[in-house]
């Protein structure tokens, strides 16, 4: 028997959405699955050098993304979402997968069911609309023109009612699209968390849902490190200080770092610094020390504390080593995630747009200065640490691909370890939101 096909796409609006199918792939035999990787043109250089076939498709820029995102706008127009749909459509026809994986590649919903393949679809399970959380005040521009104060005077009470209209405005948008396979969608969460099989990259512990249904399960965090080197420098670090890792990632306000570090040279402890290909020039202190990427094992199983973004990807990896967080958010796919962390004792979350100094150093001497948030990233750690989460990816594979193909593929030698650019066939312009 031929080999399978198994077809990710990953809708690389942020560096995270990239490296979990990269790491998942990772975890493949390529000797037993002909694997195909459809993202951005830019993260190619981040695959192996063999065993995945690229496919580059269009994605929302970054910059483009996070603009949308801060104002709380709507992610896809309707001529965005069908030219998506389009370029599924080319390359599920080009290599005709036994599955497809999604990353945030929403158009997926539709694109797999025109062309009736099973979608696996990969999110975080605080976006279901059937979270047990209160909604916090959300991130979004009337928020930070009030301040966080008068926002929970005059906007708090109304959160359900404006999370709901702003969920269907965006599903609305997109509701043509969405008739074509006879869904018919209130929510854009439902959409976020849509497919034949949903995989939680979250623990139900952590994130614990009002329900659950047998084809969405809680996998567990898929930690991806940079496979690079330690710097020159990492020998030089004195072993009887603390460590502080601070990294704002791909999508975090980068224009906060020199606040940040001119906060942490306050204190008597070694600053790592991973700028994860930010370039701008920052102010230099002697406990502090800068490159680009790091091995994040090592770096994790050093460190006494992590600031970032609060986004998933790091905080799970500090969570992994037992290690609080504190997260300064600039979206609401942060918010949610540094919400369920600090509810369960195991960080801080504070917002970019009212960041002070005094309100860092506030946040460390309060992690630093109270067990309890260290106690509580163990009490994570233990909780992750129960879930062998890439035998349960290897696994589920083997449970949703079909034992025989229900006709006869091509065999996809001749496009094995090569480059393929996929041209939509809509005419909609490729930066139309």
């Amino acid at each position: 028997m031929s080999r399978k096909k198994i077809l990710f796409f990953s809708h690389a609006v942020t560096m995270a959405h990239f490296t979990r199918p990269l790491q998942w792939i990772e975890s493949l035999d390529p000797a037993q699955y002909d694997i195909y990787l459809a993202s951005s043109l830019a993260f190619r250089k981040m695959l192996p050098e063999k065993g995945v076939t690229f496919i580059e498709i269009s994605c929302i820029e970054s910059a483009k993304f996070s603009k949308i995102v801060n104002q709380a706008g709507i992610i896809y127009d309707s001529a965005t979402f069908e030219k998506h749909i389009d370029e599924d459509l080319e390359v599920m026809a080009r290599v005709k997968p036994d599955l497809v994986i999604g990353d945030f590649r929403h158009s997926l919903s539709v694109s797999c069911r025109l062309q009736k393949v099973k979608y696996m679809n990969i999110t975080n399970a605080y976006w279901s609309p059937d979270t047990q959380m209160d909604y916090p005040l959300p991130e979004i521009p009337i928020v930070r023109k009030l301040g966080e104060g008068l926002a929970n005077i005059l906007v708090k009470p109304f959160i359900g009612l404006a999370l709901k209209i702003n969920f269907f405005r965006m599903v609305f948008e997109i509701r043509k699209s969405l008739k074509r396979v006879s869904l018919h969608f209130t929510d854009y969460r439902q959409i976020i968390t849509d497919g034949d099989v949903t995989l939680y990259f979250d623990t139900s512990a952590l994130v614990p849902l009002k329900k659950q249904t047998p084809h969405k399960r809680f996998m567990g965090p898929l930690i991806w490190s940079s496979p690079v080197a330690l710097p020159y420098w990492w020998s030089q670090l004195k072993a009887n200080k603390k460590k502080i890792f601070l990294s704002l990632g791909s999508s975090g306000p980068a224009h906060i770092l020199p606040r940040i570090l001119r906060s942490l040279a306050s204190f008597d402890v070694e600053v790592i610094v991973a700028l994860a290909g930010t370039k701008m020039d920052l102010p230099e202190f002697d406990n502090v020390h800068i490159t680009d990427f790091l091995p994040m094992e090592e770096v994790m199983r050093q460190s006494s504390l992590v600031i970032c973004n609060g986004g998933s990807p790091m905080c799970h990896a500090a969570l992994s080593y037992g290690v609080p967080s504190i997260g300064i958010i600039c979206n609401n796919d942060q918010l949610l995630n540094m919400s369920h962390i600090q509810k369960r004792g195991a960080g801080l979350m504070l917002r970019y747009w009212n960041i002070t100094e005094a309100k860092i150093c506030g946040a460390v001497n309060e992690i630093f200065n109270n067990s309890s948030y260290k106690k509580a990233s163990e009490e994570i750690q233990k909780e992750f640490a129960e879930m062998n989460v890439v035998k349960g990816l290897q696994d589920i594979i083997k449970e949703n691909i079909p034992e025989e193909r229900t006709e006869d593929h091509r065999s996809a030698a001749f496009l094995h370890h090569q480059f393929i650019k996929v041209q939509a066939s809509t005419s909609a312009p490729q930066d139309a939101l």
